[in-house]
């Protein structure tokens, strides 16, 4: 009785992955979707940095840019909830 060879593409030398994207490109930021960002302010998970850059315990994003109207126009995440 003969043992079965695997296929190719079970070979470890054969089995390459591939990374997504490459090194060094630049990528435009994702503009947040109104909505979400709006949800963030809402709830209080989004808070301006106080004059030494801190945020409240309770925030997980800091507002990074407003609307001429006073809304907030972006966020950027600077911590993760432990609860």
């Amino acid at each position: 009785m003969k043992a079965k060879k695997n296929p190719p593409h079970h070979s470890a030398k054969s089995s390459k992955r591939v990374k997504s994207g490459s090194k060094g490109a630049a990528t435009a930021p994702i503009a947040p979707d109104p909505r979400f960002v709006s949800d963030l302010v809402t709830r209080g998970d989004a808070a301006e940095p106080t004059a030494d850059g801190k945020l409240p315990l309770e925030a997980t994003y800091a507002v990074t840019e407003r609307n001429p109207d006073g809304t907030v126009k972006s966020v950027r995440a600077v911590r993760k909830k432990l609860f």
